[in-house]
Parts: C-alpha cells; structure tokens; sequence
C-alpha cells in the first residue's frame, strides 16, 4: 500500500497504514519517517539493556520492551530503543502509552550525527512534552561506555552523566541497578 498523503493523516490512518508495511516508521509532527538500521554494537546494548532491565523487573508489575514496540504519545510515535512501562492500563499488544522509562542507543557520531541530535534534540523534547509518566530517559552511546541519565523530579529534569566500564547506575524509577561493564558487555573490553 502506498503512503497517503501526509499532510493530512491522521495517527489512525497512519497505523492502519503502518500495520501493512514492512519496515517501521515514525510518526511525528504528521510525518513519516522510515526507520533505519541498526549497527551490531546498537543491537549487542539494547539487547543487554532489555536482559539487565527484565531481569530486575521480574514479579514487580513492570515489563520492558526492546524496539519493535511502538510508543504512542498524544497524535505521534516513536519507536525507542528499550521502553519499560508498570500502567496496569497499557494493555495494547503493539503499543505503549504511559512509560515510566526510556533508553536510546546513539549511533556512533561517525556514522550518524543526525541521529543523536535528533535524540537529544527534537525526539526527547516531545517525550518530556507528551510523556507524563516517564520518569527516566537514557542516552547510551556505542562507541565508549558512557550514559547520560535524565531523571525527572518536581518540575524540572536533571541529567548525570555515568562513564567508564566501572560505573554503576541506580535507577530510582523504576527501582533497577546499570552496571555498564554488564550493559556494555560484547561491545566494549576493558
């Protein structure tokens, strides 16, 4: 099925449009946008991420999800890395409405500086916009062990930046504990 004109698309059109289409695509601002494909060390942390966050969550209410699971925020979505939502109400097979966090695997600069300035830029600004649940935003490079952890609390958001294969990473929302020598662990050595 050809693309309708998206100028005029509604999120209904585009996910009727969506579920006859191989690729994924994200829906942002009334655009479509194809996502593209991930190097292996993208793959080899996002998974780890997904294991170390699944494991620790496990009998506690919460359930963690890598990629393919679409987030729909207000008339938008997106496709993060690994999402991890506890709402009883997030019941839908294909999608999430209230997660509580969010983790992206930036591209290493070389290949794509595009994509981490739409993670840093555009992409999280409409998650601190549309997201009233999430609590937790996660920038994990590739190409070095390092993690920009965005926490909310109060009104505003505080970001600390975790580095190096030694550091470890308490989260408050949900309760989870990062180490990156695990979370980089078949990407990076010591």
């Amino acid at each position: 099925m050809a693309l309708p004109q998206t100028s005029h698309l509604t999120l209904d059109e585009f996910l009727a449009w969506e579920a006859t289409q191989e690729l994924r695509h994200e829906f942002v601002d009334g655009e479509v946008f194809a996502m593209v494909g991930a190097t292996r060390a993208h793959n080899v942390i996002a998974s780890n991420l997904l294991f170390i966050l699944r494991a620790q969550l496990r009998g506690r209410g919460c359930q963690a999800y890598i990629e393919g699971v679409k987030l729909v925020a207000d008339q938008q979505t997106f496709y993060p890395d690994v999402m991890v939502t506890c709402a009883r109400n997030d019941t839908d097979p294909l999608i999430v409405r209230h997660p509580v966090l969010l983790a992206e695997v930036l591209l290493a600069e070389v290949l794509s500086p595009a994509n981490e300035a739409n993670d840093r830029g555009k992409k999280w600004h409409e998650y601190q916009r549309l997201l009233p649940s999430l609590r937790t935003y996660l920038l994990v490079a590739q190409d070095e062990a390092r993690v920009d952890l965005f926490r909310r609390s109060g009104e505003g958001w505080y970001c600390t930046t975790h580095a190096g294969l030694d550091a470890v990473i308490e989260l408050s929302d949900p309760p989870c504990r990062l180490l990156l020598s695990e979370l980089y662990d078949g990407v990076l050595t010591v």
